[in-house]
C-alpha cells in the first residue's frame, strides 16, 4: 500500500512541475512551433 502512495506522489509532483517549466518556457515552445509550421508549408 505505501509503495502506490509513493508512486501516486511522486507522478503527481512530477506533473506539477513539468506545468511549472511548460509555463515558464511557453515563449520559446511558441518559436519552436512556428519554426515547425513554417518549415511543413513551404514544402
Amino acid at each position: 500500500m505505501d509503495i502506490f502512495v509513493i508512486i501516486k506522489v511522486t507522478i503527481i509532483i512530477g506533473f506539477v512541475v513539468s506545468a511549472f517549466l511548460i509555463l515558464r518556457n511557453i515563449d520559446v515552445i511558441k518559436i519552436i512551433l512556428n519554426y515547425w509550421k513554417d518549415k511543413l508549408l513551404r514544402k
